[in-house]
C-alpha cells in the first residue's frame, strides 16, 4: 500500500508553510512503518492512499474526482 499526502493550495497561499509541522511528521511516521510514501501539490493520485491537506480552501473542488479510499484531514 502507498500513501500520498496531498496539500491543496492556492499559488499564493501560505497555507503549506502552516502544515509543515503536522505533514513531515506524519510522512516519517507512515513511513517508519514500512510504507511507501511522498508529498505532492495539488496532485491527487489514483495509485496510493491520499491523505488531503486544505480541501476546506477549495469550495469548488470537485469532489468526485477523489478516490474513495482517501482521507480528507481538516484543519480549521
Amino acid at each position: 500500500m502507498d500513501f500520498s499526502i496531498v496539500v491543496l493550495s492556492n499559488p499564493d497561499s501560505i497555507y503549506w508553510r502552516s502544515i509543515e509541522d503536522v505533514i513531515y511528521p506524519l510522512r516519517d511516521a507512515i513511513s517508519a512503518l514500512g510504507y511507501s510514501v511522498d508529498i505532492a501539490e495539488n496532485k491527487i493520485s489514483k495509485d496510493a492512499v491520499n491523505i488531503i491537506f486544505g480541501l476546506q480552501d477549495k469550495p469548488n473542488y470537485p469532489l468526485h474526482e477523489i478516490p474513495e479510499n482517501s482521507i480528507i484531514y481538516n484543519f480549521e
